[in-house]
């Protein structure tokens, strides 16, 4: 089960466009927030960005329903957050 705190580190991250948080540190920053933890989206490389993007749409209706509840997430709710317009590769 996921606390409360993590819930708001989490939104947090989605409600922003700069920085992404890498899978070795997931755990770490959930529970801690820690800027550090966090890698800019600036310095990310092209894959990265993508894998990143994919995992959003993959995870969309556990991330909704983590924040907001309910079972699915709306169309489009993952596309129109910060996180993933400033993950987007055109």
């Amino acid at each position: 089960m996921i606390t409360d705190t993590e819930t708001k580190h989490l939104q947090q991250l989605l409600e922003q466009d700069r920085a992404w948080v890498l899978r070795a540190r997931w755990v770490r920053w959930l529970r801690e927030g820690r800027a550090s933890d966090t890698v800019p989206i600036s310095q990310m490389v092209h894959d990265d960005r993508i894998a990143a993007c994919a995992w959003l749409r993959q995870q969309r209706h556990a991330l909704h329903e983590t924040i907001h509840g309910g079972r699915r997430a709306p169309d489009g709710w993952v596309t129109g957050l910060p996180l993933y317009e400033g993950l987007r590769v055109d």
